[in-house]
């Protein structure tokens, strides 16, 4: 071993400089630079997520037109027959996929008119957690409007109009989150405006709405002809709901909101 190096040549100007040395911190100098915004089509799950529900939706359709058919054509039908009724679990299992697909698309709707109004100012740095708890609402919101239904069907009218009651709305649910889709891909991947989003939305809604009222007539009031009674039933288990929904919605985001 050769004898050590004269602190002279082991030391120099540069030996404290924290550029010659990276291993220590530096202080940076300089304005932060502002961070990109969260855009939705950026996501990967979420595109991932669509990307899904689109293969199988298209899938499914394939191998359920005649029965999207017949179940167009029993809407419109004042009496329709027993067979008209009768579902594959195929069927059912593609209806339920639509009616958690429209649960999903309202979510993505929801939280990406949020993003826009609110911008960065929610509590939860999670996006994905956000998109769950809007997702979360819907789903409880579809379950307890069920229950209700159930509840009050099973109370005042016949098993056979039960049946025909939730086949009917299950197809209609399942009809919305059909009409939704392309709305829901187009706001998110080529830039439609969220005005325009929202009026589609409402007027989807209005129309499934205005089916539902003419069913709701057509199954239990039709042979008593009393359209006060429809008009009560349809505003305490359907108008009443889905302003119950749009305010708990107002409320939720209120608290997901930063107060400053």
């Amino acid at each position: 071993m050769g004898e050590p190096l004269p602190l002279y040549y082991r030391e120099n100007y540069f030996s404290d400089d924290t550029l010659f040395h990276t291993e220590q911190t530096v202080d940076r100098f300089g304005v932060a630079g502002e961070p990109v915004p969260y855009v939705v089509r950026n996501d990967s799950i979420v595109t991932l997520i669509l990307i899904i529900c689109f293969v199988v939706f298209v899938i499914s359709t394939g191998h359920t037109r005649e029965f999207v058919g017949r179940q167009l054509k029993r809407l419109f039908n004042s009496q329709p027959s027993e067979n008209d009724f009768k579902e594959t679990s195929g069927e059912l299992g593609f209806q339920f996929f639509l009616l958690f697909m429209s649960c999903l698309l309202m979510a993505v709707t929801v939280y990406g008119f949020t993003s826009y109004v609110l911008g960065d100012t929610l509590i939860i740095n999670s996006e994905l957690l956000t998109l769950a708890i809007f997702l979360a609402v819907f789903v409880g919101y579809q379950f307890l409007h069920w229950v209700g239904y159930t509840v009050v069907n099973h109370v005042f009218f016949a098993p056979q109009q039960n049946s025909r009651w939730i086949k009917t709305q299950l197809f209609l649910k399942a009809s919305m989150g059909a009409l939704l889709f392309p709305v829901v891909m187009l706001s998110v991947y080529f830039n439609l405006s969220i005005e325009k989003a929202v009026y589609y939305f409402g007027f989807v809604l209005i129309f499934i709405k205005s089916v539902t009222f003419y069913k709701c007539w057509n199954i239990f009031f039709r042979q008593n002809g009393d359209y006060l009674q429809n008009i009560l039933y349809f505003c305490a288990l359907e108008i009443v709901p889905l302003l119950s929904l749009g305010a708990a919605l107002i409320i939720l985001i209120d608290h997901l909101k930063l107060n400053f």
